[in-house]
């Protein structure tokens, strides 16, 4: 509509944080999963992304999961860094969750953004 779009330094620190939560995965488990923090990205993006970035918070989001599957995926010696498949579910229903209602509230603003300009003649 006005032609904003998210900041690339906020999608690159996104992905950079997704990366590191990723790194500590492989490490051993120091008593709690490091899971969950996955979803800290997407809603990241969600929440300071363009009403018109759709397609960002559906990267991000594709992004994190593959990323939050990655330590179950390599073979690790001694203990495993995979932590339960249900919690890494868990996570993924989170994430795509999250950009579910993300994308709503984004098609929200877009129609109130559109229902304004138009009163406005």
């Amino acid at each position: 509509m006005n032609g904003t779009k998210t900041s690339p330094l906020t999608i690159l620190a996104a992905l950079g944080f997704a990366a590191c939560v990723c790194a500590l995965d492989f490490m051993p488990s120091p008593g709690w999963s490091w899971t969950a923090l996955y979803v800290i990205p997407v809603v990241w993006i969600a929440l300071w992304s363009s009403p018109d970035d759709v397609r960002l918070v559906t990267a991000v989001a594709i992004v994190a999961t593959v990323l939050a599957f990655i330590p179950c995926l390599v073979p690790q010696d001694g203990d495993g860094a995979c932590v339960s498949n249900g919690e890494r579910l868990i996570t993924t229903g989170a994430i795509w969750l999250t950009m579910l209602l993300s994308v709503s509230r984004k098609k929200t603003q877009r129609t109130f953004k559109w229902i304004n300009l138009s009163g406005k003649r």
